[in-house]
């Protein structure tokens, strides 16, 4: 009975013994994981996006890439892409400019809270008429800025050409509900980028 009673002490002592370790490995393994993922975003946030080398590319080359992915567009990208097509036409006329209260905007970057901090200006044709309508408004203004603003990117923004298709965009899109006369130039007279 003793020998039993000691075979059945030695086997529950294997059996905990190999729970235990069980039980340390999967500990081990996921504090390895949730180390190496803290890591990452640790290593994101400080480190930003590496930048990306630019590739050049013919002009035909160009129409052909639209041509192609205007398929794989979402309809939101499509409109988007609609409206930055339509131009307004440069007039020669000097004219009047108003200038907007400063925009602080979140940026659309993934892993990063990015912000960007802008002054704007508009300039139209002298005409009371359309000077009223664009302060009577302003807000509807500001939110068309904001909206188009908060979709882009850090690094979309930090391109000419990013800059220039947010400025068409927003100036697009303003003068497509003014009806008293449209924005000549919308100009950025501050652009931080933080």
């Amino acid at each position: 009975m003793p020998e039993d009673q000691a075979k059945e002490q030695s086997q529950e002592e294997v059996v905990e013994g190999s729970g235990l370790r069980k039980k340390l490995l999967i500990i081990v393994i996921v504090s390895v994981v949730i180390v190496g993922i803290s890591g990452y975003f640790v290593y994101r946030s400080f480190m930003g996006e590496s930048p990306e080398p630019e590739v050049l590319e013919t002009e035909g080359a160009e129409e052909h890439k639209d041509e192609q992915a205007e398929g794989e567009l979402t309809e939101e990208e499509k409109q988007r892409k609609e409206d930055e097509k339509v131009v307004v036409p440069e007039v020669p006329q000097s004219g009047d400019v108003i200038t907007l209260a400063p925009f602080q905007v979140n940026l659309a970057d993934p892993y990063q809270s990015r912000y960007l901090q802008m002054k704007i200006a508009l300039e139209f044709l002298p005409d009371k008429n359309l000077e009223e309508e664009i302060k009577q408004k302003n807000a509807k203004i500001r939110d068309t800025i904001i909206s188009f603003a908060s979709t882009t990117t850090r690094k979309e923004l930090m391109t000419s050409e990013g800059k220039m298709k947010l400025r068409v965009s927003i100036l697009n899109n303003i003068n497509s509900f003014l009806r008293k006369g449209a924005i000549k130039q919308l100009y950025f007279t501050e652009f931080i980028i933080d």
